[in-house]
């Protein structure tokens, strides 16, 4: 119990250091540039996804991808500083409308970002499909698509149920709940 304590703990403060480091940086971006760039998150985002393609696909190791994703960011950041909310500020009248219009700019870069990764790394957006099917926990739940996965993984690795077998079961089952009837290893009538 006090493992689980400290884990959650260590958890909770990296977590928390890394919201106020996001913070960090959209306070520091309005406050200097008076720039609300709603994109921030998904240059995080694309960072992140970098360093762990680096470490899957090559095997580099995520603190040694810093050195490789850093300068990748800002290279990345200072051209689209230059080239986008540059041009936002010689073309507004007054710095109202610069910053309304460097919003504006922001949320359909964070969209560009948003589809730019979804083609590079793929796209599951599992959806919250609800409807009744029996559920593993009682008689009648309301089921919904990400617990089916989150299930599916733990009958795959219980041994219930094949990961090919997940995938296909979910298109017979559009609901997402389980199969009826089917028999399992650590006592579940599923």
């Amino acid at each position: 119990m006090a493992k689980i304590l400290l884990e959650v703990l260590i958890t909770g403060l990296l977590l928390g250091g890394l919201y106020a480091l996001i913070s960090v940086g959209l306070s520091l971006q309005y406050g200097v540039a008076r720039i609300l760039n709603i994109s921030h998150g998904e240059f995080i985002m694309l960072g992140a996804m970098t360093t762990w393609t680096l470490y899957t696909a090559l095997h580099v190791n995520p603190l040694l991808s810093l050195i490789i994703c850093g300068p990748l960011a800002l290279a990345l950041g200072y051209l689209i500083h230059r080239t986008l909310f540059k041009r936002l500020l010689a073309s507004s009248a007054s710095p109202a409308i610069f910053e309304s219009n460097s919003m504006l700019a922001a949320f359909g870069l964070m969209f560009i970002l948003q589809n730019i990764a979804s083609i590079a790394w793929g796209a599951r957006d599992p959806g919250i499909l609800l409807s009744l099917h029996p559920g593993p926990l009682s008689g009648n739940i309301i089921w919904c698509e990400p617990f089916a996965d989150f299930w599916d993984c733990h009958r795959h690795w219980s041994g219930l149920l094949p990961v090919s077998e997940s995938h296909a079961h979910r298109q017979s089952h559009p609901g997402g709940g389980p199969r009826p009837g089917h028999g399992g290893a650590d006592g579940c009538q599923y």
